[in-house]
């Protein structure tokens, strides 16, 4: 149990930041719209992003702190169950972040006719335009409960990684601290959405077809 618990909180640094450059761009549309954004998301993508950039820093981690944490949820002995915030935001997570890599990386690639693999140039922010403006609610609901359960079960890891590794409570997370962290990011993120949302969309008539079909590949958007 103590080597689960050590390989569940290991690849947590290289997941905190994949999530603070890859949330950094939608939050800075609320000062430079979604220009900025697709931007900024380009520059992120140069971190990750390559032959084996992206599965060292990025698959690798994420599939072992999940293999870790389900491991150690079954192999637990049985003990009354408490749900708390750590646990309450990841269930969800397993299905909204799959959810969003397909939707946003894995449907676009593909090459059939409809789609033509979409290239990283024409995978900006007006590809999350698209979305948003054809299917409204779904976006919102599906954008606004990843970026809330990430912005939470990030702020609580936080703390139980800090107090593992003999670091302490983070003081700044004691208490409503957390909240009030958490609330914030979720906030400036939302906002970014929110400011990208109402822009007009720039998008020819060609390639915003292969958009719609790429989206309409996942179940969350033909429903």
């Amino acid at each position: 149990m103590p080597t689960i618990a050590l390989l569940q909180q290991l690849p947590t640094p290289f997941m905190a930041t994949f999530v603070l450059v890859h949330l950094t761009a939608p939050a800075v549309a609320s000062l430079g719209g979604s220009s900025m954004s697709s931007q900024v998301m380009l520059l992120g993508r140069e971190y990750y992003q390559g032959s084996w950039g992206e599965t060292a820093l990025v698959w690798a981690p994420f599939g072992i702190h999940v293999a870790a944490s389900l491991v150690k949820r079954i192999a637990v002995r049985p003990r009354p169950f408490k749900l708390s915030v750590l646990t309450a935001t990841a269930y969800p997570l397993l299905l909204l972040a799959p959810l969003h890599i397909l939707t946003h990386r894995v449907y676009p690639s593909s090459s059939i006719p409809s789609i033509s693999s979409l290239g990283p140039g024409e995978l900006d922010y007006e590809f999350v335009k698209v979305g948003l403006e054809t299917w409204p609610w779904r976006g919102w609901i599906l954008y606004g409960g990843l970026v809330g359960c990430v912005a939470l079960h990030s702020v609580e890891g936080i703390r139980v990684v800090w107090k593992a590794w003999g670091a302490g409570e983070p003081g700044l997370l004691k208490g409503w601290g957390r909240w009030i962290a958490a609330g914030g990011a979720f906030a400036l993120v939302l906002a970014g959405v929110g400011n990208i949302a109402a822009e007009p969309l720039y998008v020819p008539s060609f390639l915003l077809s292969r958009i719609k079909s790429s989206y309409a590949q996942s179940w969350a958007y033909r429903v």
